[in-house]
Formats: structure tokens, C-alpha cells, sequence
């Protein structure tokens, strides 16, 4: 009997942690490829969604092939986290789609992913135009660059001009930010300012040089 709730009590909690990811978000570590996106609510995201608007900026890009906005945020979240929301308005297009965007620097921080499937217009942000809008994709290819994917390798080959993509976003562990870059991606680069975490205080290998120069001056102190 103890044994079998033993077994009973494991399943619960991987069923538990399963559901709880695919409800919150996609973790990625460095190293990731091309893991699936499932949308998210923003009612099963109060942590966020009843965050803190701490930052907004609005970038144009421009490239041959297309032109349009990125609008990126910094929440806090009532947990006191930062989350990092973007969305991609293409203006123009033609005959080539934007397949891609990556965003930099979240080395050394936790990365949980996804994107708002229920038209989110909370901090600024506007319901997606057409449809499919949604990233497909995300991926953490090395440990600083997070990427999302609007192409799902058969039938959608990406943002087409006209459309605004859902709103997607990268939860840290961070508690600061700093200015970071993002770029649209698709035969041409196109880069944008953003925003990315920081450290609060410089770690032990940071204090290094300046422990040394602290002991140089002693030193000196000492000779003279």
C-alpha cells in the first residue's frame, strides 16, 4: 500500500510539473533547438500580466526585402522577475517573409518562453492581425541569444506584410535590465534596440581586479 502511493505521489508530481510547463511557458537552456510552441493565456499568467510596466520602446527596421515596428517591454513581475514581451508589426514585404527573430543577452539567466495566444493588449500591445501571427518555434542556440520562428516548415513561411504577431515573451530570473538587440531575420538582417537582464552586483570574478588594486595601494602605502 505505501508503495503503491509512493508511485501514486510521483505521477502526480510529474503530471504536475508536465502541465505546469505547458501552461507557463517553454524553458530553454543553452543549446536548444527548434522546441514547440503551444500559446500560453495571459489569464494563466497573472505574475506577468499583473506586473509592472518598467520600460517600452518602439524600433523601426528597414531592410531591401521589408520595413515595420518592434515593440519591446520590461515587466516586472509581482514576484519581482523580469519578463522581456515583444511583438512585430511588418509594414511592408513583398515577395519575402520574415521567418525569424532573435533577441540578445540572457547569459547566465533562466529563459522561459512563449507567446500570448488570446490577443493580449495589456502594456501598450495590440491585438495580432491575421492569423497564423504566432511564432512556431523557440530555440537558445548558444547562451545568449534567444530566437522565435514564424515559419512551421510546410504551409507558413513566416510574417507576410500586414501582419502584427502575437505577443511574445521571455521570462528571467533577472531583477535588472539594460539595453539589449534584437534582429528580424530573413535573407537580410535587420538589427533594433531592445532591452536584455543584467546582473544587480558584479560576481566574484568581477571583484578580482579590484581587490588587487586595493592590495596594490597598501602596498604603496607601506613603501612609502
Amino acid at each position: 500500500m505505501i508503495r503503491s502511493k509512493s508511485i501514486g505521489g510521483l505521477f502526480l508530481t510529474a503530471l504536475v510539473t508536465v502541465i505546469g510547463q505547458s501552461a507557463y511557458a517553454i524553458t530553454l537552456v543553452p543549446g536548444d533547438l527548434s522546441k514547440p510552441l503551444p500559446g500560453t493565456n495571459s489569464a494563466a499568467l497573472a505574475n506577468l500580466t499583473g506586473g509592472t510596466l518598467l520600460d517600452s520602446l518602439v524600433a523601426n527596421f528597414l531592410s531591401p526585402y521589408w520595413s515595420g515596428q518592434v515593440y519591446t517591454t520590461v515587466i516586472k513581475e509581482t514576484t519581482g522577475k523580469l519578463s522581456f514581451l515583444y511583438q512585430i508589426k511588418m509594414v511592408t514585404g513583398g515577395d519575402h517573409n520574415i521567418t525569424r527573430m532573435t533577441t540578445t543577452d540572457f547569459t547566465g539567466f533562466t529563459t522561459d518562453v512563449d507567446y500570448l495566444s488570446d490577443s493580449f493588449t495589456g502594456f501598450g500591445f495590440v491585438a495580432p492581425v491575421n492569423t497564423p501571427s504566432n511564432p512556431f518555434f523557440a530555440d537558445r542556440q548558444t547562451a545568449d541569444v534567444v530566437g522565435f520562428a514564424f515559419r512551421d516548415g510546410s504551409t507558413i513561411m513566416g510574417l507576410t506584410a500586414g501582419q502584427t504577431s502575437s505577443v511574445m515573451y521571455v521570462r528571467t530570473d533577472a531583477t535588472n535590465y539594460t539595453k539589449g538587440d534584437s534582429y528580424i531575420i530573413d535573407g537580410k538582417v535587420a538589427s533594433v534596440s531592445s532591452f536584455a537582464p543584467t546582473g544587480s552586483v558584479p560576481g566574484p570574478l568581477a571583484l578580482i581586479p579590484f581587490g588587487v588594486g586595493l592590495l596594490s595601494s597598501f602596498a604603496r602605502r607601506r613603501r612609502k
